[in-house]
């Protein structure tokens, strides 16, 4: 019985240690990363509020980075089920990529001046975006 006992403990405690949840870092930058997506395709993309697009292939061993300028402050990307993704600058108003995050290009209904904070999608389509100050949030489907 004694045996069964200490076999029964070790059974159980290496389960319980081989079973911890385990975060991985896989990217060290000088800046926080202050969003990050996964596109259709797989893409990770993460964000740095200096204005670099980082993206990664292969789940996270490699990076390789676009840097827009310090000038593009990025509050925000996000993708939603279409395939876009979304970049909302803190100054420049919202961008949009068709092409997995290759090229961006200005949404050209979004309203100009606001400062973007964040991006959100629904399952309806839509596409939210809000913005610091008295502003409010956007609604679209663009």
């Amino acid at each position: 019985m004694k045996t069964f006992f200490v076999v029964f403990s070790i059974l159980i405690f290496s389960s319980t240690a081989v079973s911890q949840p385990y975060w991985e870092q896989v990217m060290t930058t000088p800046h926080y990363i202050n969003s990050i997506t996964e596109s259709s395709s797989g893409k990770i993309l993460a964000t740095d509020y200096t204005g670099v697009l980082y993206s990664s292939v292969d789940a996270g061993d490699s990076w390789s980075a676009h840097d827009f300028g310090p000038a593009f402050l990025i509050s925000y990307i996000g993708a939603n089920t279409n395939g876009d993704i979304y970049i909302a600058f803190r100054y420049y108003g919202l961008y949009k990529s068709t092409d997995d995050g290759i090229s961006w290009n200005p949404v050209p209904s979004f309203p100009s001046g606001l400062t973007l904070s964040s991006v959100a999608f629904n399952a309806s389509g839509h596409i939210f975006v809000s913005s610091l100050g008295y502003t409010g949030a956007f609604r679209s489907t663009d």
